[in-house]
């Protein structure tokens, strides 16, 4: 719900995004062929017997796996996992339960942490080892620490507490309430990613935005923003970079650079990647400057943890606060930047007063088909009076604002709870 292709990718007809559900597998392998890269490099690793004379390294090698293996069955259900946990390179796999799956990666979970708490116990020489490797190969961490992957390992564990709450509340309690104990993500310093400015990159979404043309505003996005008022509409969207004729009276023109204006998911597309061969690339994207290129790519985010907390907080189980204390926290640190670059906590105060939704519809200027009133109907300012839904809602969807571009959990939440609240995807006969 965050983007759009806004155009078919067709040659000759193959490479159709129908409703962005189905894709080109020969040129697009999907979450799978990225999964499977991470198995790769880190299978051997894991295997290999000499890993086990540095157990940290082998622990945070396997944190490395079950985190990506956790993307993987949180999308796809059942995979292989100890197949390629154990680098089996072919036919046959044997499929593993995803709630299988998921006690296995928990278990793990336990032992990376109680591996990683001994760490301090060992010798100087020992440890001066580990972080001479650390020092040269740890590029997501910002301490290049041990202690460090041992707060992500407890945060997956309270993400993955979260996806259970409803199948297995007793076991999802238990996990959240071990994971918040033993020490998860608490301050931005702890925050797990891949920082553009330390390793010399541009963010992928910024370059698939910008030079290819790729990804625009989805329109519920869009609404959702507009309707809270919230500051990344006006900081990190782009307006409208050219014209944008209405398809049914060409005197009705919306000029350049008039509105931030997104793209309903599931419009059928036209080919092209310019303007002069498709206008609705026009349509809103990423702002085209630096700020937007240093997008850094999170593992684990601060915001992340504390509404998972205010969520677990809600269900009045030990998350170390409250719900509402949880909640605004959250809100107060879902930068999308770089912190060090951030205008959004000029305009916190503001957003975390609005009690009501602001009035909003979305018009798609070259087709009023299109047109829809917004579905939000919660504000942002926290009320104890409201109900246990009403505020579980504004839990997820402030979640979801903050994860931007994390689309993995934001897409397990809509599935879980329902929330945010989105448009109807269009045309949904046409995907896979």
């Amino acid at each position: 719900g965050y983007m759009v292709v806004p155009h078919n990718f067709s040659n000759g007809g193959d490479g159709l995004l129908n409703s962005t559900y189905a894709y080109n597998q020969g040129y697009c392998d999907g979450p799978y062929g990225a999964f499977l890269s991470i198995k790769n490099n880190i299978a051997n690793m894991i295997n290999h017997p000499m890993i086990d004379s540095i157990p940290e390294m082998k622990a945070i090698g396997l944190l490395i796996f079950d985190y990506s293996a956790q993307e993987m069955v949180d999308l796809y259900g059942s995979i292989p996992y100890v197949d390629h946990k154990s680098n089996k390179e072919s036919n046959p796999f044997t499929f593993n339960k995803m709630a299988d799956i998921y006690a296995s990666i928990v278990d793990n979970l336990d032992t990376i942490n109680a591996c990683l708490k001994h760490y301090d116990t060992r010798p100087d020489w020992y440890k001066a080892g580990v972080q001479s490797i650390l020092a040269q190969y740890d590029v997501v961490t910002q301490d290049k620490g041990v202690e460090s992957w041992r707060r992500l390992a407890n945060s997956l564990k309270l993400r993955m507490a979260m996806h259970t709450v409803k199948v297995q509340r007793d076991v999802a309690k238990r996990w959240a309430e071990e994971a918040v104990q033993e020490g998860v993500v608490e301050t931005t310093a702890q925050e797990v990613m891949l920082d553009p400015m330390k390793n010399t990159f541009n963010n992928p979404l910024f370059e698939i935005a910008n030079s290819w043309n790729d990804t625009r505003l989805n329109a519920s996005f869009e609404s959702l923003l507009a309707s809270l008022q919230h500051p990344y509409l006006e900081y990190v969207f782009e307006k409208n970079s050219d014209n944008i004729v209405n398809a049914s009276d060409p005197n009705d023109i919306l000029p350049a650079n008039t509105r931030i204006i997104g793209l309903r998911a599931g419009i059928r597309m036209t080919p092209g990647q310019a303007y002069k061969d498709n206008f609705r690339v026009a349509y809103s994207s990423l702002k085209n400057n630096g700020e937007m290129a240093m997008i850094p790519l999170y593992l684990m985010k601060l915001s992340e943890v504390q509404f998972l907390r205010a969520e677990g907080a809600l269900y009045r189980w030990n998350m170390g606060g409250t719900a509402q204390q949880f909640y605004e926290e959250g809100i107060r640190n879902a930068q999308v930047e770089l912190r060090m670059l951030s205008t959004y906590p000029n305009y916190l105060d503001e957003y975390m007063s609005l009690e009501e939704p602001v009035a909003y519809k979305y018009v798609d200027q070259y087709d009023h088909s299109n047109d829809i009133e917004s579905v939000t109907t919660i504000g942002v300012k926290w009320n104890e009076g409201e109900s246990q839904e009403t505020k579980l809602e504004k839990i997820i969807t402030q979640k979801y604002i903050a994860s931007f571009p994390y689309s993995y959990e934001a897409w397990n939440d809509l599935r879980r709870t329902g929330y945010p609240k989105l448009f109807p995807v269009l045309n949904v006969e046409d995907g896979d």
